[in-house]
């Protein structure tokens, strides 16, 4: 099954959304206000883009100075 790999680089104004597919082609790759609005409709523009794909996320660990 082929997947979609997609990421956000946050950012305290803005945040920088980006999908990659099996062909190493970028077919989404938004800038996005820090607003929920948005960041929201980038998690689903990347929904719509995989269809019945896999989605892949990056596993990151928090600052250890978050209180996650």
């Amino acid at each position: 099954m082929s997947r979609i790999w997609a990421g956000i680089d946050s950012g305290k104004g803005h945040h920088h959304g980006l999908a990659l597919d099996a062909d190493d082609k970028t077919p989404l790759s938004p800038r996005v206000t820090n607003d929920e609005p948005e960041p929201l409709k980038l998690f689903s523009d990347v929904l719509d883009l995989a269809g019945d794909r896999e989605v892949t996320t990056p596993a990151t660990k928090p600052p250890s100075n978050s209180h996650c």
